[in-house]
């Protein structure tokens, strides 16, 4: 149901905040990683964005190895040097 939702308002970030509780309460590890990796995707601002980087990490830290904590900080920094590549040209 929050699928086809998302897919008529994909930037409700609201929307997105409730999907993922949801699926961390219910949902498997690997669903909740691919939900992040889609939400951290979004063309929404970069304070969204921060947000959502910042609750991935935090879920990695809780439930996580320290190899998907460095892949979500990996993954933080490829996006920061992107939004800055996009601000120089």
């Amino acid at each position: 149901m929050f699928d086809k939702i998302l897919t008529s308002y994909p930037k409700r970030t609201d929307l997105w905040s409730v999907f993922i509780d949801l699926m961390v309460k219910h949902g498997s590890q690997k669903e909740v990683r691919a939900l992040f990796d889609r939400v951290i995707h979004l063309s929404v601002s970069v304070q969204k964005i921060k947000f959502f980087f910042k609750r991935y990490l935090e879920y990695e830290k809780k439930l996580g190895t320290p190899q998907s904590i460095q892949a979500v900080k990996e993954k933080a920094m490829e996006f920061v040097e992107a939004k800055g590549s996009e601000t120089a040209n």
